[in-house]
């Protein structure tokens, strides 16, 4: 169920403080939008609140005013909070919720500063059944350690947001220590073998910076021996560099240099890695990315056979004549995607950069007779 909320007027009087309960107990329950909730808090839990309840996905302060009702909340298996800012409470909910296999805290406040770095105060037997995490990195180490997980999304902590800084606040972000330094160390200390991993690219860099050798990051990731996907968060690779002092750097320079170090594989295991240029990146150059795979990245990670720049282009590992080969590949569901993300940089006098006709590929013969469209998949001269 999906819940809307509209503020009550002054005409309408005050709100009555009554308690409801729902005929048929939810078991799902979605907020999506918690403007104009907080008078509703009461209702919400009164409906809400039921042993039957196996899904929430809500605003933080909401999630915990159903999850404290009167019940034990055995069946809930998907939790998923939104903007905590009372983290005791919350972790006052986790030790409730034993069934909870996939948890998600996003968009949080800042943390506290506590002596021991134990930020939600769990139980040492709290959530048991956790499998799927998704939470800042400062909370880590407290719900990773001991804990089914392999299945972990990690955002980056920090006091600097890296899409809206200058030069100088680059230069902070890239020296502060956070919880980011932390988080490759501690992933051996799950108790299950990790599988899927999303990761800020800052993690590693930062690893580095601390450990004071380029192969750090390689001494921990490698001990991952059961890693099937590895995805980074993109960022500005220019924040990355300890001389990064101009704008703008390289960044496939960048990213090689913190992600696909050529002294010795990364990992040995993976077979995927998503390692997006930049959210803000409308470049589409296939040969360059080619180069990044053949060059680089089928190095630092060797079994992978698959690779990802972009959102919409993977490189598949094929054998051609007893040769391996890397071949770009689009899912069926993201072609007309792409091909409108071809054209809008065609609108923009933009120019794209093919390997093998792959993307002329996606084009009919009638469209590929505007001149406009051939100039941005550069095939004037054809």
């Amino acid at each position: 169920m999906n819940l809307k909320f509209e503020v009550p007027s002054e005409q309408d009087g005050p709100l009555m403080q009554a308690e409801y309960s729902a005929a048929t107990p939810w078991t799902d329950l979605a907020i999506d939008n918690a403007e104009g909730s907080a008078l509703y808090v009461p209702w919400i839990a009164s409906l809400a609140a039921s042993p039957a309840l196996t899904y929430l996905r809500s605003y933080s302060p909401i999630a915990q005013a159903i999850l404290s009702g009167p019940f034990e909340f055995q069946k809930l298996k998907i939790l998923h909070a939104r903007g905590c800012h009372d983290w005791l409470g919350l972790g006052a909910v986790l030790n409730s919720t034993p069934g909870v296999t996939s948890l998600t805290i996003s968009q949080a406040a800042p943390f506290p500063t506590t002596a021991d770095g134990r930020i939600l105060r769990l139980a040492s037997d709290a959530l048991p059944n956790l499998e799927t995490l998704h939470c800042p990195s400062a909370l880590v180490g407290e719900l990773l350690i001991g804990r089914p997980v392999h299945d972990l999304h990690v955002e980056r902590t920090g006091t600097v947001n890296p899409w809206d800084v200058d030069e100088e606040g680059m230069q902070q972000m890239y020296t502060e220590h956070t919880p980011d330094a932390d988080v490759v160390g501690l992933l051996a200390r799950s108790g299950a073998p990790i599988r899927r991993l999303h990761i800020s690219a800052l993690a590693f860099q930062k690893l580095r910076l601390e450990f004071g050798y380029d192969d750090a990051v390689a001494d921990h990731m490698d001990g991952l021996k059961h890693l099937e996907k590895l995805s980074f968060n993109p960022v500005r690779w220019f924040a990355l560099l300890p001389h990064a002092s101009s704008f703008p750097l390289n960044q496939m320079d960048d990213m090689v240099d913190v992600l696909a170090p050529s002294s010795r594989p990364v990992n040995s295991h993976v077979k995927t890695v998503c390692a997006r240029l930049s959210k803000t990146s409308g470049e589409l150059d296939l040969q360059k990315e080619y180069m990044l795979v053949r060059q680089y990245f089928s190095l630092a990670y060797p079994r992978a056979t698959k690779f990802a720049f972009t959102s919409h282009v993977k490189w598949h590992l094929h054998e051609q004549r007893g040769e391996p080969t890397w071949i770009p590949a689009v899912k069926s569901s993201l072609k007309d995607v792409l091909r409108a993300r071809i054209m809008r940089l065609g609108e923009k006098g933009e120019i794209v950069t093919d390997i093998r006709g792959f993307l002329k590929g996606l084009f009919t013969e009638e469209e590929l007779t505007s001149p406009q469209l051939r100039h941005t998949l550069g095939l004037e001269e054809e």
